[in-house]
């Protein structure tokens, strides 16, 4: 199981959210078993969360779709 943090566009596409962020989890074959909006907000666990893998070396947030 992997989980991959990723950037949102706004609904029209041209401009990066700054106020969620997506959480995807995959399983061994790269199928997506969940995938959360998380607001950027530390005071939500799910970010502070993200905060944390983020601050480890090598890890980066994917740029959205």
């Amino acid at each position: 199981m992997a989980i991959i943090y990723k950037k949102l566009n706004m609904p029209d596409g041209t401009t990066e959210r700054t106020d969620y962020i997506c959480k995807v989890v995959t399983d061994d074959f790269d199928n997506v078993l969940t995938d959360s909006w998380i607001p950027t907000n530390t005071d939500n666990s799910d970010y502070v969360a993200y905060q944390e893998w983020e601050a480890i070396d090598g890890n980066t947030i994917a740029d959205a779709d």
